[in-house]
């Protein structure tokens, strides 16, 4: 397969991953998830296929990448107004789909005029700028730059270590898997990257290892182990678990993640970007992107990215 076609794969993986997840957020236990879906656990995407805040705000990132991604500073500028939109956008019922309390918070700072680097919440760990920053990895090819709008686009909302840690978790593993490296090689690139935080590369080796020990996904994916999805560091280590433990199918490593208990939606968005990218679209299910709303300008956003990252000046 061709580059184009893993960004096309990476965008739709991530959208109709978070549509297969997105039913069953915030439920607490399996047994709930086995009630919510008939006993059978989630075996795909909803018919109609709608994503959550995940999908909207990742498009907000590849549009800013496409507008002004070449340096940080109009890239900031271009997706401090994307967002401020987006917050306006909650307004209409049909498009307020679950967005978290730290997203809405900086971004009503941003509304009010508050500097993108003063509009983040400081103490919130939580998943929201990670499940986003996978078109930056798309973008950028080099890790200096993919670290640098990584950490600056988390700073935006969840400017805590581990959160940005996460940011560049997501990113990163984008680039990993767009350039074909097995998942399995992945978490030792990223543990030298995000080094900034010893909390972050600790969850990112204890899921490596219970990936390489099979461990129990009902253990692995819960409180017992790497948490449910909440927080940043917690999400990208279990969408990394998912991705080991089925390396090569974009189904299964998506319907692992579906199927957990917590930010479900979140965990699922993020396997499936890094699976997408690396498998491209002939790895997911047609009928997963048949259904997927706004299946032809998430193609078209796909593809408007690409040709931005190749119209870049070289470095």
């Amino acid at each position: 397969m061709d580059a184009k076609d893993r960004f096309r794969g990476c965008i739709i993986g991530l959208a109709v991953a978070d549509a297969t997840g997105y039913p069953v957020e915030f439920l607490r236990t399996r047994e709930d998830i086995l009630a919510a879906t008939g006993g059978k656990g989630v075996t795909g995407p909803p018919i109609p296929a709608v994503y959550s805040d995940d999908t909207q705000m990742t498009i907000c990132i590849a549009e800013a990448l496409i507008e002004a991604g070449k340096e940080i500073d109009p890239f900031m500028a271009a997706l401090s107004r994307r967002f401020v939109t987006w917050l306006d956008e909650q307004e209409n019922p049909a498009l307020k789909r679950a967005p978290g309390n730290t997203c809405l918070s900086a971004c009503r700072n941003l509304k009010d005029g508050v500097r993108w680097d003063k509009s983040g919440i400081a103490a919130s760990t939580g998943c929201g700028s990670a499940m986003r920053s996978a078109p930056i990895g798309l973008y950028h090819d080099r890790i200096e730059k993919i670290a640098d709008f990584a950490i600056n686009s988390s700073v935006i909302t969840h400017p805590h270590d581990l959160a940005t840690c996460a940011s560049v978790g997501t990113a990163l593993l984008t680039r990993l898997a767009l350039n074909d490296m097995s998942p399995g090689c992945w978490a030792a690139e990223l543990v030298v990257v995000a080094s900034i935080s010893t909390d972050f590369t600790d969850i990112i080796k204890l899921a490596a290892q219970q990936a390489a020990e099979k461990g129990h996904p009902d253990y692995v994916l819960s409180d017992h182990c790497l948490g449910e999805g909440w927080t940043g560091h917690d999400a990208v280590a279990s969408a990394l678990f998912c991705c080991m433990t089925h390396p090569n199918s974009y189904k299964d490593a998506v319907l692992l993640a579906a199927n957990t208990i917590g930010d479900s939606d979140s965990i699922a968005c993020i396997a499936g970007a890094w699976m997408g990218a690396r498998l491209g679209t002939e790895g997911i299910p047609k009928e997963w992107q048949d259904g997927i709303e706004n299946r032809d300008r998430l193609i078209d956003l796909a593809d408007r990215l690409y040709a931005a990252s190749l119209a870049q000046v070289p470095y």
